[in-house]
C-alpha cells in the first residue's frame, strides 16, 4: 500500500513540475514601444497612427495588450495560436505584421524580442501584409 502512495506522489509531483516550467520559461514580463506610421485595427477597434507599447504579462488575462502613449487607445488581444521563433540562439527583434484588408489594416502577428511569437489577428481575406520593426 505504501508503495502505491509513493507511486502517486512521485507521479502528482512530476505532472505539477512539468507544467509549471513552460510559465517559467516564459514568465518575465515584457514591454516594447513602437510608432506605428499608419491607422490600424485591432479587431473592431480603430486605433490611430501613434506611440503604442505593447505589453505581454504572461501571468495576466489577457497576457498581450496594447496601449496608446497617449492613454486614450487601449485593447487586450487575444492570441490565437503561438508562432515559433524563427531563429534559434538569435534574439530577434520586436516586429509587428499588420494584414491588409481593403484598405484597412489589422494587427495580426506580433513578435517579442527574443521569445516566439503571438497571432492575435487572422484575416480571410487577405491582400498583402506590411511589418513594422521596432528600432
Amino acid at each position: 500500500m505504501s508503495r502505491r502512495i509513493l507511486t502517486i506522489f512521485v507521479v502528482t509531483f512530476i505532472a505539477i513540475l512539468a507544467t509549471s516550467l513552460p510559465s517559467h520559461a516564459q514568465g518575465s514580463d515584457t514591454t516594447i514601444s513602437s510608432k506605428i506610421p499608419f491607422e490600424f485595427m485591432v479587431g473592431d477597434k480603430a486605433f490611430p497612427a501613434g506611440e503604442y507599447r505593447f505589453v505581454y504579462q504572461p501571468r495576466t488575462m489577457p497576457a498581450l495588450q496594447i496601449q496608446g502613449v497617449d492613454g486614450k487607445h487601449h485593447a487586450g488581444l487575444t492570441v490565437i495560436a503561438r508562432l515559433a521563433k524563427l531563429h534559434e540562439g538569435d534574439a530577434p527583434k520586436a516586429s509587428f505584421v499588420f494584414d491588409k484588408v481593403g484598405e484597412k489594416r489589422y494587427l495580426s502577428e506580433i513578435w517579442m524580442p527574443g521569445q516566439d511569437g503571438y497571432l492575435v489577428h487572422a484575416s480571410k481575406d487577405e491582400n498583402g501584409h506590411d511589418v513594422v520593426e521596432v528600432k
